[in-house]
């Protein structure tokens, strides 16, 4: 018992010289940032669903890599995230808080810190924008079903979580995870977890349906746009794909009148949001590869 409170007391020791030693300027600025605003941070439901999602995708990058999860790695994943979330906080302020911002932050860090992309970097950012999808993906609908009457039955909208109201902001979150889920689908090897994952895929799906805004049918057409262009798939299986896709449009119930919403001036609403993050992600290559 001694000897692994010795080996504990060490690992500690170790992460935190590491990061005084290499990182002198962000570890106090950490600290500081993280003690003045652990009270507002934990008084938000977006951080507190964050955190939760971060330990979600901790476990995930071990048990994938069937590996212990060190001292090290908890250490420095949780301080990378309270760290993020206080810059956060600090930079933008209450109104403008977001997940997507402080996962957007989290994933800079780590490529800044390895100072090149490597296969797990690219892994890691789709499986965190998959999961934070899911994650609000469900908890959107448990509370469009079975949550507060007022929002009941309504319209899925970030104004559910007390956030922004603009349904094509939850479309554009929600866009990217799609597409990942839909290359997960393709890398998952065993059934049941495959199942999983469709299963997971479907709820992002049906919430972007949910808001009954444009913006959930163009951040779906975005996201198998994406996946057909960045997947691994042949391109005959592509051509198939997209022909039969073209070819069921015109089938679609009330097609006609979806097609007037869809060229109705756009400029100016949150629509433009779910292309401008496709295109930068794509043209970056950064959860993709």
């Amino acid at each position: 018992m001694k000897h692994k409170n010795l080996k504990f007391s060490r690992s500690v020791a170790k992460v935190v010289a590491d990061l005084v030693l290499k990182r002198p300027f962000i570890f106090p600025v950490g600290i500081y940032l993280c003690l003045t605003y652990v009270q507002e941070i934990l008084t938000s439901t977006f951080v507190r669903d964050y955190l939760l999602f971060s330990i979600l995708v901790l476990l995930y990058r071990q048990v994938s890599n069937w590996r212990g999860i060190s001292l090290e790695s908890i250490l420095l994943f949780f301080y990378g995230t309270l760290l993020s979330i206080s810059v956060t906080w600090n930079v933008f302020g209450s109104d403008e808080f977001s997940i997507p911002g402080v996962m957007a932050i989290v994933t800079l860090g780590a490529i800044l810190a390895n100072h090149h992309y490597t296969e797990q970097d690219i892994d890691d950012a789709r499986n965190m924008f998959f999961l934070g999808g899911v994650c609000t993906s469900v908890a959107m609908l448990y509370q469009n079903y079975f949550g507060d009457p007022f929002y009941m039955g309504g319209r899925l909208t970030l104004g559910n979580a007390q956030h922004w109201e603009d349904p094509n902001t939850l479309c554009a979150y929600l866009t990217m995870a799609l597409a990942a889920g839909f290359q997960i689908i393709l890398s998952v090897k065993t059934k049941g977890m495959r199942a999983l994952i469709i299963l997971a895929t479907g709820a992002v799906l049906v919430t972007m349906l949910l808001t009954g805004s444009r913006g959930g049918f163009v951040g779906i057409g975005v996201s198998a746009s994406l996946f057909l262009l960045t997947s691994r798939l042949e391109r005959k299986t592509k051509v198939t794909i997209i022909f039969f896709a073209v070819l069921a449009l015109p089938y679609l119930p009330g097609f006609s009148n979806v097609w007037e919403r869809f060229s109705e001036d756009s400029s100016g609403s949150g629509r433009t949001y779910i292309w401008n993050i496709a295109l930068e992600r794509y043209k970056e290559k950064l959860f993709f590869g």
